[in-house]
């Protein structure tokens, strides 16, 4: 069964058209995304143990004169 080849067809046009709407819609979504935001998702209520824990980063901001 012979089929036209997508790209010749127009797919490309096509491809860019569905990437410039996904791009504008991440950034609106990114746009009330905050890092404290992911932060708290992440870590309230769990353990801080660990090698990428924020209290081994306080820690250590701690003994560098609190810098964070």
């Amino acid at each position: 069964m012979w089929k036209p080849c997508l790209v010749a067809s127009g797919m490309g046009a096509l491809m860019d058209e569905v990437y410039t709407g996904l791009d504008a819609l991440c950034k609106e979504r990114l746009q009330s995304v905050t890092v404290a935001a992911l932060e708290a998702r992440l870590f309230d209520g769990k353990p801080l143990a660990g090698p990428c824990g924020r209290a081994k980063k306080e820690e250590a901001a701690a003994a560098h004169g609190g810098a964070k």
